[in-house]
Protein backbone atom coordinates (compact mmCIF):
# COMPACT_ATOMS: atom_id res chain seq x y z
CA UNK A 1 0.00 0.00 0.00
CA UNK A 2 0.79 3.79 0.42
CA UNK A 3 1.70 5.98 3.22
CA UNK A 4 -1.37 7.95 2.01
CA UNK A 5 -3.87 5.68 1.26
CA UNK A 6 -7.82 7.16 2.32
CA UNK A 7 -10.46 5.27 0.34
CA UNK A 8 -12.57 6.99 -1.77
CA UNK A 9 -10.05 10.22 -2.16
CA UNK A 10 -8.05 8.23 -5.24
CA UNK A 11 -7.00 11.74 -6.60
CA UNK A 12 -5.14 12.69 -3.21
CA UNK A 13 -3.78 9.15 -2.99
CA UNK A 14 -2.35 9.36 -6.96
CA UNK A 15 -1.00 12.83 -5.95
CA UNK A 16 0.64 11.97 -3.02
CA UNK A 17 1.99 9.11 -5.00
CA UNK A 18 2.98 11.24 -8.06
CA UNK A 19 5.44 13.43 -5.68
CA UNK A 20 7.73 10.55 -5.35
CA UNK A 21 7.11 8.44 -8.71
CA UNK A 22 7.41 9.90 -12.48
CA UNK A 23 4.93 9.09 -14.63
CA UNK A 24 1.47 10.30 -15.79
CA UNK A 25 -1.89 10.34 -14.25
CA UNK A 26 -4.83 9.35 -15.59
CA UNK A 27 -8.55 10.20 -14.39
CA UNK A 28 -10.94 7.79 -15.80
CA UNK A 29 -14.57 8.43 -16.42
CA UNK A 30 -17.04 9.50 -19.07
CA UNK A 31 -19.75 11.78 -19.78
CA UNK A 32 -22.54 10.10 -18.11
CA UNK A 33 -19.73 10.41 -15.05
CA UNK A 34 -20.71 6.65 -14.87
CA UNK A 35 -18.35 4.22 -16.35
CA UNK A 36 -17.53 0.11 -15.17
CA UNK A 37 -14.87 -1.01 -14.06
CA UNK A 38 -13.23 -4.82 -13.27
CA UNK A 39 -11.08 -5.90 -10.23
CA UNK A 40 -11.64 -3.51 -7.62
CA UNK A 41 -11.73 -4.07 -4.27
CA UNK A 42 -14.67 -2.75 -3.68
CA UNK A 43 -16.77 -4.71 -6.07
CA UNK A 44 -15.15 -8.11 -4.99
CA UNK A 45 -16.46 -7.06 -1.32
CA UNK A 46 -20.07 -5.89 -2.67
CA UNK A 47 -19.81 -9.17 -4.49
CA UNK A 48 -21.69 -7.19 -7.54
CA UNK A 49 -22.24 -9.05 -10.54
CA UNK A 50 -21.13 -8.01 -14.14
CA UNK A 51 -22.84 -7.97 -17.32
CA UNK A 52 -23.82 -11.61 -17.38
CA UNK A 53 -21.15 -13.07 -15.84
CA UNK A 54 -20.12 -13.48 -12.30
CA UNK A 55 -17.14 -11.12 -12.99
CA UNK A 56 -17.69 -8.36 -10.45
CA UNK A 57 -17.13 -4.92 -11.54
CA UNK A 58 -17.99 -1.71 -10.29
CA UNK A 59 -19.60 1.89 -11.09
CA UNK A 60 -17.32 4.54 -10.66
CA UNK A 61 -18.37 8.26 -11.24
CA UNK A 62 -14.61 8.58 -11.95
CA UNK A 63 -11.30 7.03 -10.67
CA UNK A 64 -7.16 7.89 -10.94
CA UNK A 65 -4.27 6.06 -11.02
CA UNK A 66 -0.39 6.48 -12.40
CA UNK A 67 1.60 5.23 -14.69
CA UNK A 68 5.00 4.76 -14.78
CA UNK A 69 6.86 4.11 -17.86
CA UNK A 70 10.73 3.63 -18.18
CA UNK A 71 11.13 6.36 -21.12
CA UNK A 72 10.39 9.89 -20.34
CA UNK A 73 7.19 11.68 -21.83
CA UNK A 74 8.61 13.87 -23.85
CA UNK A 75 9.67 10.82 -26.06
CA UNK A 76 6.21 10.14 -27.46
CA UNK A 77 3.66 11.61 -29.71
CA UNK A 78 0.39 11.47 -27.47
CA UNK A 79 0.57 10.49 -23.82
CA UNK A 80 -1.23 7.05 -24.34
CA UNK A 81 1.44 6.27 -26.43
CA UNK A 82 3.74 6.48 -23.47
CA UNK A 83 1.48 3.93 -20.96
CA UNK A 84 1.61 1.39 -23.68
CA UNK A 85 5.10 1.24 -23.64
CA UNK A 86 6.93 -1.95 -22.84
CA UNK A 87 7.48 -2.34 -19.40
CA UNK A 88 4.89 0.20 -17.87
CA UNK A 89 3.55 -0.33 -14.87
CA UNK A 90 0.08 0.97 -13.31
CA UNK A 91 -0.44 2.21 -10.07
CA UNK A 92 -4.45 1.20 -8.48
CA UNK A 93 -4.34 0.68 -4.41
CA UNK A 94 -8.10 0.18 -5.24
CA UNK A 95 -7.24 -3.20 -7.32
CA UNK A 96 -7.11 -6.52 -6.67
CA UNK A 97 -4.62 -6.42 -9.01
CA UNK A 98 -1.27 -6.35 -7.57
CA UNK A 99 0.27 -2.88 -7.75
CA UNK A 100 2.05 -1.78 -9.52
CA UNK A 101 0.40 -3.63 -12.16
CA UNK A 102 1.86 -3.94 -15.90
CA UNK A 103 -0.37 -1.77 -18.07
CA UNK A 104 -1.31 -4.50 -20.47
CA UNK A 105 -2.55 -6.70 -17.66
CA UNK A 106 -4.39 -3.69 -15.58
CA UNK A 107 -5.62 -2.44 -18.74
CA UNK A 108 -7.33 -5.89 -20.36
CA UNK A 109 -8.53 -7.28 -17.11
CA UNK A 110 -9.81 -4.03 -15.62
CA UNK A 111 -11.37 -2.72 -19.20
CA UNK A 112 -11.87 -5.78 -20.90
CA UNK A 113 -13.87 -4.44 -23.94
CA UNK A 114 -16.16 -7.17 -24.92
CA UNK A 115 -17.82 -6.60 -21.52
CA UNK A 116 -19.01 -3.25 -22.89
CA UNK A 117 -20.58 -4.52 -26.06
CA UNK A 118 -24.13 -4.92 -24.19
CA UNK A 119 -23.64 -0.88 -22.89
CA UNK A 120 -21.50 1.53 -24.94
CA UNK A 121 -22.89 4.27 -22.00
CA UNK A 122 -21.03 2.27 -19.34
CA UNK A 123 -17.35 2.83 -21.53
CA UNK A 124 -14.41 4.62 -19.74
CA UNK A 125 -12.78 7.92 -21.15
CA UNK A 126 -9.39 8.81 -20.00
CA UNK A 127 -7.43 12.01 -19.43
CA UNK A 128 -4.11 12.30 -19.03
CA UNK A 129 -1.72 14.65 -17.43
CA UNK A 130 1.83 14.92 -16.79
CA UNK A 131 2.61 13.80 -13.28
CA UNK A 132 5.06 16.85 -12.71
CA UNK A 133 2.04 19.35 -13.72
CA UNK A 134 -0.21 17.27 -11.39
CA UNK A 135 1.55 17.22 -8.59
CA UNK A 136 2.55 20.77 -9.07
CA UNK A 137 -1.51 22.57 -10.05
CA UNK A 138 -4.00 20.01 -8.68
CA UNK A 139 -6.55 21.55 -6.41
CA UNK A 140 -9.56 20.04 -4.32
CA UNK A 141 -11.33 21.17 -1.14
CA UNK A 142 -13.44 18.24 -0.83
CA UNK A 143 -16.40 19.81 -1.73
CA UNK A 144 -17.53 17.00 -3.74
CA UNK A 145 -17.54 14.32 -0.79
CA UNK A 146 -19.91 16.52 1.30
CA UNK A 147 -23.53 15.96 0.83
CA UNK A 148 -26.09 19.43 1.05
CA UNK A 149 -26.27 19.36 4.42
CA UNK A 150 -22.36 19.37 4.32
CA UNK A 151 -21.64 16.09 6.08
CA UNK A 152 -19.08 14.00 4.53
CA UNK A 153 -20.38 11.07 2.26
CA UNK A 154 -17.21 9.01 3.03
CA UNK A 155 -14.00 9.85 6.06
CA UNK A 156 -11.84 12.29 4.37
CA UNK A 157 -7.78 11.97 5.05
CA UNK A 158 -6.41 13.00 8.13
CA UNK A 159 -3.68 15.06 5.92
CA UNK A 160 -4.75 18.82 4.91
CA UNK A 161 -6.16 19.45 1.58
CA UNK A 162 -4.39 20.45 -1.30
CA UNK A 163 -5.04 23.21 -2.73
CA UNK A 164 -2.17 24.90 -5.45
CA UNK A 165 -1.16 27.89 -4.99
CA UNK A 166 -0.65 28.35 -8.77
CA UNK A 167 -2.57 31.03 -10.56
CA UNK A 168 -4.06 28.58 -12.99
CA UNK A 169 -4.64 25.40 -11.04
CA UNK A 170 -5.98 21.89 -11.92
CA UNK A 171 -9.43 21.65 -10.06
CA UNK A 172 -10.79 18.81 -9.32
CA UNK A 173 -14.27 19.80 -11.16
CA UNK A 174 -12.33 21.11 -14.38
CA UNK A 175 -10.86 17.38 -14.31
CA UNK A 176 -13.81 15.42 -14.33
CA UNK A 177 -15.73 17.36 -16.78
CA UNK A 178 -15.43 15.21 -19.77
CA UNK A 179 -17.63 16.81 -21.95
CA UNK A 180 -16.20 16.30 -25.57
CA UNK A 181 -15.67 20.17 -26.25
CA UNK A 182 -13.28 20.79 -23.43
CA UNK A 183 -9.46 21.93 -24.40
CA UNK A 184 -7.60 18.57 -23.63
CA UNK A 185 -8.07 15.87 -25.27
CA UNK A 186 -9.96 12.44 -24.20
CA UNK A 187 -8.86 8.86 -25.10
CA UNK A 188 -10.87 5.65 -25.42
CA UNK A 189 -10.06 2.59 -24.80
CA UNK A 190 -9.19 2.19 -28.35
CA UNK A 191 -6.19 4.34 -28.09
CA UNK A 192 -4.14 2.19 -25.87
CA UNK A 193 -2.84 -0.38 -28.58
CA UNK A 194 -0.79 -2.64 -26.67
CA UNK A 195 1.68 -5.21 -28.66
Amino acid sequence: MTEHYQAYFCEENIWHLARRISGVVLFISNSQNQFAIWKQKLAEQEKQESFGRDMAYIMWDYHVVLAHGPQETSRFENLSQYITQQDCLIYDFDSILRSPCPAKHYFSESFPVEKYSTSTDFRPLFRIIEGKEYVERFWSDRSHMKNERQEWSASPPSWPCIMSKENAPLRLSELLNFQEQQNTRLFRLEDFLFS
